[in-house]
């Protein structure tokens, strides 16, 4: 399918489909081979977080950088949202996720545009996660940050992971094992910042600067995220109570 791409201005042959609601579904596969064939040549930094690893609830942050372009998304996979194919790979799963929405943003598709790993459910038929390991995965090897399945896409997607014991180029300046993914990029949609086009580092600027602002913050710091309901909302409260947490690491360490 042709997609219009705002960062080429240009159409991008993809695989895809339309559903019912009208969404253009992509797969996986063709956006991480789309990205390899892109990047031919240059530069791309992909590092993961793994913010929560559990059978029944895992979260994973991805940043992409190419060029100018710095994206940061999060991808989340539950019991309930996992199909059948998927539930034995819930951390691959939500990496994957986290980097098909990052490439989508990277590449300024529609809005109407969405990886088939939204639809979790609904996909039981189609592309199992692509460690496609014989055993299940284990969640230590997942938390190691900067490594994974798409930390290369000069591999030719396959995306042989660091879970799955497959070997696989990396790209040049792709992070180490112990650098932490950085956070302050992230631009928070909830509550009071939702439509400010704030990120994470101006919104603790400005809280440093004022006292309401800090107050407002400091409330979201200390909300519980199993209370929020809306996936996107809970998202941006891990986003910034974890780039809380990071920076207070790093006071404590200087």
């Amino acid at each position: 399918m042709q997609i219009h791409s705002s960062l080429l201005h240009a159409y991008v042959e993809l695989d895809a489909y339309v559903n019912n609601d009208e969404n253009i579904i992509i797969t996986h596969k063709t956006l991480a081979d789309y990205i390899q064939r892109l990047t031919e040549g240059d530069s791309i930094d992909v590092d993961y977080d793994v913010v929560k690893a559990e059978m029944t609830h895992s979260v994973v942050m991805c940043r992409l950088r190419y060029k100018n372009k710095k994206i940061v998304e999060f991808g989340e996979t539950t019991k309930e949202t996992l199909g059948k194919k998927f539930y034995n790979y819930p951390v691959i799963t939500a990496q994957e996720q986290a980097f098909d929405r990052a490439v989508i943003k990277l590449l300024e598709l529609p809005d109407n545009c969405y990886s088939v790993l939204e639809f979790l459910r609904n996909c039981d038929g189609l592309e199992k996660p692509h460690s496609e390991v014989d055993e299940k995965p284990d969640k230590s090897d997942s938390k190691k940050s900067g490594q994974g399945v798409h930390g290369n896409p000069g591999n030719k997607e396959k995306r042989n992971s660091s879970e799955d014991g497959k070997k696989g180029n990396k790209p040049e300046n792709q992070g180490t094992k112990n650098e932490k993914p950085d956070l302050k990029d992230f631009v928070v949609e909830y509550g009071i910042y939702a439509g400010s086009g704030l990120t994470i580092q101006e919104i603790f600027l400005q809280a440093e600067k004022d006292a309401q602002k800090k107050a407002n913050l400091d409330l979201y710091l200390n909300k519980d995220i199993s209370q929020v309901r809306n996936r996107q909302e809970r998202i941006c409260l891990i986003a910034l109570q974890k780039y809380a947490k990071q920076a207070k690491q790093n006071v404590s360490a200087r």
